[in-house]
């Protein structure tokens, strides 16, 4: 089913449904998002705890962290 159909089919639900549906997505999304960043902590974590990973000065890390949005 493409996005489109998907959104077609959406919106032939009452507004209440469409909002209830929005909500858990919202939410399902956010907890998606936990784990993801719960996930690369504790990668991060071990590799630091191997000896891995060394710390950083904060401005090299906000840099870094910039290039990866652009």
């Amino acid at each position: 089913m493409s996005i489109e159909q998907l959104l077609d089919l959406t919106m032939e639900l009452p507004l209440n449904d469409r909002e209830i549906l929005l909500d858990v997505i919202t939410k399902r999304n956010a907890e998606e998002k936990r784990n993801e960043i719960a996930e690369y902590y504790n990668h991060a974590k071990k590799e630091y705890q191997k000896g891995n990973l060394k710390p950083q000065p904060l401005p090299d890390i906000i840099n870094e962290l910039e290039k990866e949005l652009d």
